[in-house]
């Protein structure tokens, strides 16, 4: 199998055009983030002006990440001698991301369980072909009634450890998997480039740090979340 068989899958022409629908609700909004990221923003939005600020705080806590997000390490199907490099790559990963995005974004290790669940595997495959890495990812508000809400972040990330021809993955192209499935996590697109990020892997040259306008995307939509979050921190309760 060549390198060029285990690039990312395409994004499929629904998803797109429900990415070009979203954009287009915004004025043209970043093609980069993910559509559910807009209708929690519309949410947030919608909560204000009617005056539910604390729903309106519940939505944008949750794009903007406020809570520290905790997360698992899960290396039982890595050879036994490649376990530390494994979680290294997973560590580097969280840390790369929260540099990027000025510690504004908070993850912390735990030993079982916690918000993201980051586990290796010895192929990952999604619709029958192979994939360097997998996240299912959730972001939500319970409504406890009474004016009470809680945002609550949750997923996880599968990682393969071996490659199609069953090499071991090497440390880099495990954070430049685990980096782009955060950033999946964090809100982003897939990218069609070679050499983003968010784009697809090359195995001999793996990309280990977000670019410049993966990060810019993330920050516009925080910054409009931040928006709402200070204009709602000057309403009354209720």
């Amino acid at each position: 199998m060549t390198h060029r068989r285990f690039l990312r899958l395409a994004v499929s022409l629904s998803i797109l055009a429900a990415t070009l629908l979203s954009q287009a609700a915004h004025g043209g909004a970043n093609r980069l983030i993910q559509p559910k990221l807009f209708d929690l923003l519309d949410t947030a939005e919608v909560a204000m002006n009617q005056g539910n600020v604390n729903k309106a705080l519940a939505y944008s806590d949750l794009l903007l990440l406020n809570n520290t997000i905790t997360y698992s390490i899960d290396t039982g199907a890595v050879a036994p001698d490649q376990r530390d490099e494994a979680a290294h790559a997973v560590r580097e990963s969280v840390a790369t991301w929260e540099e990027a995005l000025g510690y504004e974004v908070q993850f912390e290790e735990v030993s079982k369980g916690g918000n993201v669940r980051i586990a290796f595997a010895d192929s990952v495959r999604l619709m029958g072909k192979d994939i360097a890495g997998h996240a299912v990812w959730s972001r939500q508000v319970f409504d406890w009634g009474y004016g009470n809400y809680t945002p609550r972040v949750s997923g996880e990330i599968k990682v393969r450890t071996l490659t199609p021809e069953g090499s071991p993955m090497s440390e880099a192209a495990w954070q430049h998997t685990i980096g782009h499935e955060i950033g999946h996590m964090l809100g982003l697109w897939d990218s069609p480039r070679v050499g983003d990020m968010m784009g697809p892997i090359n195995l001999k040259n793996p990309v280990t740090r977000p670019t410049e306008s993966e990060v810019a995307a993330l920050q516009d939509i925080r910054a409009e979340a931040l928006q709402i979050t200070q204009a709602c921190l000057a309403l009354p309760r209720r």
